[in-house]
């Protein structure tokens, strides 16, 4: 069984220019 976490991020600049990755969402897939 083997369990693989899936992050996918998107990147967004804030007022002072710095890049902030904000979790989009998270899947977890199992495989037996």
């Amino acid at each position: 069984m083997r369990t693989y976490f899936v992050a996918f991020h998107k990147v967004v600049a804030d007022d002072t220019g710095h890049d902030h990755r904000v979790l989009q969402r998270q899947i977890v897939v199992r495989e037996a």
